[in-house]
């Protein structure tokens, strides 16, 4: 089968913890990284976005969504040039296939 990939683009969401905590000096390759996703999420549903497009089977989880980082990446290596954070104190753009429940955001769809 073929596979269409439709996207939104959001305007930034500035959280209020830095990526040295969400990073958790393991460049964000921890086991509730995900949960780093919920003051953004959070801040999208307080802006009234819609989650439920993004439910096609109707289950009240989100499908598949990506967020992009700011910040020099981890898997760089070496010292951010902005900030001189070494890459354990940096995110790894990452893949998180899939999200346990305990880890599951309370907004839902």
């Amino acid at each position: 089968g073929k596979l269409r990939v439709d996207a939104e683009v959001q305007p930034w969401v500035i959280t209020d913890k830095n990526e040295d905590v969400y990073a958790n000096g393991q460049s964000g390759i921890y086991h509730s990284f995900s949960k780093s996703f919920f003051p953004a999420l959070d801040a999208l549903e307080a802006r009234g976005f819609d989650f439920s497009r993004f439910d096609q089977n109707g289950d009240g989880i989100i499908d598949a969504i990506v967020m992009l980082h700011s910040g020099y990446a981890a898997e760089i290596s070496g010292l951010d040039c902005n900030n001189n954070r070494d890459k354990t104190n940096r995110i790894w753009s990452h893949a998180i296939p899939g999200v346990p429940p305990s880890d599951a955001w309370k907004g839902r769809t």
